[in-house]
């Protein structure tokens, strides 16, 4: 650029900085970059696919600039009236006095189309080369993997049908809507280190288990690769694999959903989660375990105990007796709170809300009267005198069927127990719109 009191400001749809103004021009943004300041008032940009600013049109709709450019972005044509001009041109960069354009990470020579430094993300086979030779379909801004490389490396052929993919709940390239593995893929660069993670909520102390450390490379210019994996294969084998330190459990996601990128050029990280407006994590678990006591009042009489841990860390002894048939076993369980109870009929479980744990103390220790089936995994509809209920799923060795009084005992609190952490980070993680 020709002024040093140029100031930036981040274009949040492009992920990339953007001039707020220059020392002699100021810029007006919306989602991108609309116009800019000239002598006459407001002046907007006019674009072609490649973002590139063909026309400047007034307030009235007049044009005033307009330019063409060759495939690799040297001027062709150019005419203006009166005063009006522009810094953007070619794929809507700086161009300078010196005819350089500056694409953020190094500058371009549209007369030669080529760059003048070597590429730093280490991405083509000729270092010096513009948008793989490719100037009419791609550009080249940042040095960050591009969307058509992105989703060409899922199968599909533009971007757009990548997300159309994630977003579907027919199958796509994922299950899980897994944001944060799209916004990590678009911050990767070739040399980039990932792991990926998930929550481990079935220990005794709830944390985060990463899988081996795999480093992202580019094949043939064109496909991505982590480790000796292609991405389809990295995100079907590992990305969506359960989890195996978690028990066997079918009624929540347990594959990734953390993901850290290690810089290769720039010493530092980034860690992405994915985001949703609820989660599938549980409200509390238990150890339950459950002893047939024989016969009473002609029917089988089952006397049941379980250790209780919900999100925040709080700590219950809950006890009970069930009426049913002759059972007995251990299990583990985890439970969603629905309040009120009614909710729970309709399925409308309060999947990890922004809920405060008073509400959980009170479901877990007020006296409950619960109703289901566990045959090594099963589930039960809780409904209990404040109103509340909850539905709990549980899986392990067991015979339980029937109906089950329950009460609760609250003996304190330990928050390295606690998994709201994770919820938090679920909740206020990447979704659809901060991809778009």
């Amino acid at each position: 650029m020709d002024s040093v009191t140029t100031n930036y400001v981040l274009d949040l749809n492009a992920g990339l900085t953007q001039v707020l103004a220059d020392g002699t021009n100021t810029y007006l943004y919306g989602n991108g970059r609309i116009g800019e300041l000239q002598p006459g008032g407001f002046a907007y940009h006019l674009g072609d696919a490649l973002g590139s600013v063909r026309q400047l049109a007034d307030a009235s709709g007049g044009v005033t600039l307009a330019r063409s450019f060759e495939p690799y972005g040297n001027t062709l044509t150019s005419t203006s009236a009166g005063s009006s001009n522009s810094v953007f041109q070619y794929t809507g960069e700086a161009r300078d006095s010196t005819g350089l354009q500056f694409n953020r990470a190094r500058y371009y020579a549209s007369v030669t189309g080529t760059f003048l430094t070597a590429d730093p993300s280490r991405q083509e086979r000729n270092l010096f080369q513009y948008a793989g030779s490719n100037p009419v379909n791609r550009t080249d801004p940042s040095g960050l993997f591009s969307r058509e490389i992105v989703a060409k490396s899922f199968g599909y052929s533009t971007f757009e049908d990548a997300l159309t993919a994630y977003a579907s709940d027919s199958g796509g390239i994922l299950t899980g809507k897994k944001w944060g593995w799209v916004a990590t893929l678009l911050a990767a660069e070739d040399g980039d280190v990932l792991r990926v993670g998930s929550p481990v909520i079935s220990d005794l102390h709830p944390y985060v288990h990463y899988k081996s450390a795999e480093r992202i490379w580019l094949r043939d210019c064109d496909e991505i690769m982590i480790g000796s994996r292609p991405l389809l294969d990295y995100t079907n084998y590992v990305v969506n694999t359960p989890n195996p330190r978690e028990l066997p459990i079918i009624w929540r996601d347990t594959s990734a959903s953390y993901y850290v990128l290690v810089k290769n050029r720039a010493p530092g990280y980034l860690r992405y989660v994915d985001g949703s407006v609820t989660t599938d994590y549980p409200d509390f678990h238990s150890v339950d375990v459950s002893l047939w006591t024989g016969l009473i009042g002609g029917g089988p009489l089952n006397i049941e105990f379980s250790g209780v841990v919900d999100r925040f860390g709080n700590k219950y002894l809950v006890g009970g007796a069930s009426f049913g048939i002759p059972g007995g076993g251990l299990t583990y369980s985890e439970g969603y709170v629905c309040s009120p109870y009614a909710n729970c009929l309709s399925g409308q479980i309060d999947k990890a809300s922004t809920r405060d744990d008073s509400n959980l103390v009170n479901t877990i220790t007020g006296a409950c009267i619960s109703a289901g089936l566990v045959v090594d995994w099963g589930a039960l509809l809780t409904r209990c005198a404040s109103d509340t209920g909850a539905i709990t799923f549980s899986t392990g060795v067991a015979l339980s069927f029937g109906v089950s009084g329950t009460a609760g005992l609250y003996i304190g609190r330990d928050d390295s127990l606690g998994w709201n952490w994770a919820i938090r980070d679920r909740l206020d993680g990447v979704t659809l719109e901060d991809i778009h």
